[in-house]
């Protein structure tokens, strides 16, 4: 597989998140991270939310010089238009799919076969690039998708971006999309934007990929309508861990542009989050802990600081001796085996009590307080 394409499209995507509403200036910033981390093309508003949209999309256009800059538009001429005041390089024209979709917008096959050249030919005046979207492709009717792709490769148009709209396809299926496209547009970039409503979008996307995909379009923290879209952070560590396939950006920056992005939208991150959450490198569980203390690589897929974080280790239910030692510094003839054995009851059920791990200093009270009393029946 050649490197893909990643397109993050947080600031258009991402931030329709429900009660998610980015300042400009945090859209800038969140733009300006993006950049530094290495991202090649990003996907940045909707022109025709008006001109508060359009001047912040100016903005970030004057100040990311780097990255390739898009912006999502209706198969509408009026918000073409709207677009055509913004200073990017490529635009996304949208063309539901589904009959679902097609209904809804008062349209039909027939229509979105005949009028995608036209769109395409307008918008080919305006922009170096133009990209089809075919939202819903997921449940469109597969011969009429594989001659909507035909189409749109006969337009001209730059790339055609498959989305699984309502995140029902699987790995398997995703896989089988990408490539039945391919072979009805033969030379056509595509590109596979998944939704992560049965949490598979991060596999999904990688077994798009696997089908023949050029690009993906993720979103940071997998930030998006209802449960989101394939996250950045993940996509990209599957990639290079996963498949050995370096993605092409600064994955140290990785954590601090999650948390960035936490702050902005008002959504904090699960301490389990695979890859940029708090917990996604601590330890607690004896085999574990004294496993990671001797070999950090024992329990680790990757080094921590490959995406900017680090390894802890938590005291809890399920520790053992070995991370007490750790905690309280001792060597193993610190601690007599009565003690530890007395020590390490009490710490699992104070965690038991307080329904959480203890902290360092919790358990350095309890070890004093069995030294000095023998007691260690409170913190």
């Amino acid at each position: 597989m050649e490197t893909p394409l990643i397109i993050d499209t947080t600031l258009r995507d991402g931030e329709q998140a429900t009660g998610v509403a980015f300042s400009n200036a945090e859209r800038l910033r969140i733009a300006l991270s993006l950049e530094a981390l290495g991202i090649r093309e990003m996907e940045i508003g909707t022109p025709s939310m008006g001109t508060d949209e359009v001047e912040s999309i100016n903005e970030i256009a004057s100040r990311c010089l780097k990255a390739r800059l898009s912006c999502w538009c209706r198969a509408d001429m009026e918000d073409i238009r709207a677009a055509s005041a913004c200073k990017i390089q490529a635009v996304y024209i949208s063309f539901p799919v589904s009959d679902f979709l097609l209904f809804a917008i008062g349209h039909d096959r027939p229509w979105a076969l005949r009028s995608v050249g036209r769109f395409v030919r307008l918008a080919k005046k305006l922009f170096p690039l133009v990209y089809i979207g075919a939202p819903d492709s997921s449940r469109a009717h597969l011969p009429f998708l594989q001659m909507f792709a035909q189409a749109v490769k006969d337009s001209g148009a730059n790339r055609l971006r498959l989305a699984d709209t309502v995140g029902i396809l699987t790995p398997g299926t995703s896989l089988q999309l990408v490539q039945s496209v391919r072979r009805a547009a033969s030379r056509l970039e595509i590109e596979f934007h998944a939704h992560n409503d049965l949490g598979l979008a991060t596999a999904n996307t990688l077994a798009a990929l696997e089908g023949g995909a050029h690009c993906v379009s993720v979103t940071v923290n997998g930030l998006g309508e209802r449960s989101g879209n394939a996250p950045l952070e993940e996509v990209a560590m599957a990639l290079k861990v996963g498949l050995g396939i370096d993605p092409g950006i600064r994955t140290e920056g990785l954590t601090a542009l999650s948390r960035q992005v936490a702050q902005a939208s008002g959504r904090p991150l699960h301490e389990g989050k695979p890859v940029t959450g708090s917990a996604a490198f601590r330890h607690e569980s004896g085999v574990h802990a004294a496993a990671s203390l001797k070999e950090p690589c024992s329990f680790e897929p990757y080094e921590p600081r490959a995406v900017g974080q680090k390894s802890s280790f938590a005291v809890g239910k399920h520790s053992g001796m070995r991370l007490l030692e750790y905690v309280l510094g001792l060597s193993k003839d610190g601690l007599s085996p009565e003690e530890g054995k007395d020590l390490l009851q009490k710490v699992r059920r104070e965690a038991v009590r307080l329904k959480r791990s203890l902290t360092f200093e919790e358990v350095e009270r309890m070890f004093h307080r069995l030294k000095v009393t023998g007691m260690v029946d409170s913190t």
